[in-house]
């Protein structure tokens, strides 16, 4: 059986064998990241690269 598994910064931050539940959580957190470079942009800062990466297995 296919596991999804999430990814950031190179680390395994979650895995499931629900594809709809990993997509969710990737899209979820990848909005929240996105703000945040957002954020950081207007404010001169250099963000982290928190992106979430989703991998099947």
């Amino acid at each position: 059986m296919k596991e999804y598994v999430l990814v950031s910064q190179g680390i395994e931050i979650f895995r499931t064998k629900d594809k709809n539940e990993a997509e969710r959580i990737q899209r979820e957190n990848n909005e929240e990241w996105n703000k945040y470079v957002q954020k950081c942009l207007d404010n001169g800062d250099t963000p982290a690269d928190n992106e979430v990466f989703l991998y099947e297995e």
